[in-house]
């Protein structure tokens, strides 16, 4: 079992950004997430304009 080492959110706010990744901090922990995929962005945007056109309707 290796040695894991706790990132602090200070540490964690001096990270260079990349594009196409994201980034967490759980419990000190990096975790880094790649880009969606196209179709997982696509189903992401048909459900926002969904969303949009319910509250344009409700409002």
């Amino acid at each position: 079992m290796g040695t894991t080492t706790k990132l602090t959110y200070e540490d964690f706010q001096k990270l260079p950004e990349r594009e196409g990744i994201s980034y967490e901090l759980d419990e000190g922990e990096l975790l880094m997430e790649p880009s969606p995929a196209l179709r997982h962005t696509l189903i992401r945007h048909r459900i926002a304009e969904q969303l949009r056109r319910l509250v344009r309707d409700i409002i």
